[in-house]
């Protein structure tokens, strides 16, 4: 059947695009990730293709054991309040999908 592991998959444009800016929001969002008890793993990928640079700074992939995981990571006030208060203000460009993943 359907696997029930799930992966949130974020692009995200920089207001500050320099290397410094870029590294500095990709290590606060893998921290705080990396601290919230329903995510299994999270990494951050750069573009590797000037296409992709010149739109995206950052992927972030969120793993997550399954749906119910999900719903607890998007109503966690820690994540909500990381995304409202530090992140909002550094991104110019965001985008997110969910899929189901192979486990």
């Amino acid at each position: 059947g359907r696997c029930d592991v799930i992966e949130r998959v974020v692009l995200l444009r920089c207001r500050d695009r320099s290397p410094s800016g870029v590294a500095e929001v990709a290590q606060a969002v893998l921290h705080l990730l990396r601290s919230r008890p329903e995510v299994a793993a999270a990494s951050v990928a750069r573009p590797a293709d000037e296409a992709t640079g010149a739109a995206w700074d950052l992927r972030v992939t969120v793993r997550l054991a399954d749906e119910a995981a999900l719903a607890g990571y998007a109503a966690d006030e820690i994540h909500t309040r990381f995304v409202a208060t530090w992140l909002a203000p550094r991104i110019a460009a965001r985008e997110a999908w969910t899929f189901h993943a192979d486990p």
